[in-house]
């Protein structure tokens, strides 16, 4: 003897997906597993996409639905089911799915905490990705020359991640940071944002060193811009020379004596004038020779 089914079926719903952010280029299997054998085909609606849509068999108390998600939407969705068993009871739950449907690709803006983007070797620049909307995983940044892909860092927000970045390396020249990531939806972030450096780690050269025609003033000219290493401001006067350059004679019959030596940045910023007086006649042979002490120049 058969018993009598009155009892409306269940169901579970589920998809093949990790989250509930989809976007256009995805299919989405929608699943829906009932507690027993239906009758005919259920049936699903997805809220403002598609009606009582005939779902597929994959065994009689199991049955799909591949959605293929619009490009041209962007919002929430939410997918319910309908059925009948084989007693001809109507599920009549409440279950659905809700989804987020983005297809906005997330942009970026980046900072860093340089003031000057002039660097060198041991400084540490602390590189800011503000997304325009929350990140999945970790993005990762590219420094050319230097760093291919690193991890960046979560912080409190899901759209801001940092990169503190200890420079240490040989290179010289301009480099460029620039990210990647995807955001819940597996949208890419394919701008071309980027943050430059200007990375100097050769110290400052001596490239020309003259004298007046008066043979009181020596010029002296770097490479760069560079300043004493206890200086701050942009311009002063020094008397006591021989704590940051040594200055001789060698040849000649003259020598000189070194007063002062004075710096403007405003004016000339890889110039050096030390006031001289000069000892005796000279001949002509004289080379005068000037050498910064061990870190007492330095980059500006």
């Amino acid at each position: 003897l058969n018993g009598l089914d009155t009892n409306a079926p269940t169901v579970t719903l589920s998809d093949n997906i990790s989250s509930n952010y989809i976007n256009g280029t995805e299919t989405l299997r929608i699943i829906s597993t009932f507690n027993e054998a239906m009758s005919s085909s259920p049936k699903i609606s997805i809220s403002g996409q598609v009606s009582n849509l005939t779902m597929t068999s994959s065994t009689t108390s199991v049955w799909y639905y591949d959605w293929n998600v619009p490009d041209s939407f962007n919002g929430e969705v939410t997918a319910t089911v309908t059925g009948t068993d084989l007693a001809g009871n109507s599920y009549s739950g409440t279950d659905s799915i809700t989804y987020i449907v983005d297809n906005i690709l997330p942009t970026v803006s980046l900072a860093d905490t340089n003031s000057g983007n002039i660097i060198t070797n041991s400084n540490q620049v602390t590189i800011t990705a503000t997304f325009s909307e929350p990140m999945t995983v970790s993005p990762t940044i590219s420094i050319s020359n230097m760093i291919t892909n690193a991890v960046m860092t979560a912080t409190s927000s899901a759209s801001v991640w940092i990169y503190p970045w200890v420079v240490s390396t040989t290179y010289n020249g301009i480099v460029s940071a620039t990210v990647s990531g995807t955001d819940l939806a597996r949208n890419p972030y394919s701008g071309g944002d980027s943050l430059s450096f200007n990375l100097d780690t050769k110290a400052p050269e001596i490239v020309s060193l003259s004298i007046n025609n008066l043979n009181n003033e020596l010029i002296l000219n770097f490479s760069e811009q560079s300043t004493l290493h206890d200086k701050s401001s942009n311009s002063f006067t020094v008397t006591n020379t021989s704590d940051y350059f040594s200055i001789g004679v060698t040849s000649g019959t003259a020598t000189i004596t070194v007063n002062s030596m004075t710096y403007n940045a405003d004016t000339n910023n890889t110039k050096y004038v030390f006031g001289i007086n000069v000892n005796g006649i000279p001949d002509g042979f004289e080379v005068i020779t000037i050498t910064p002490k061990i870190n007492k120049v330095k980059d500006a």
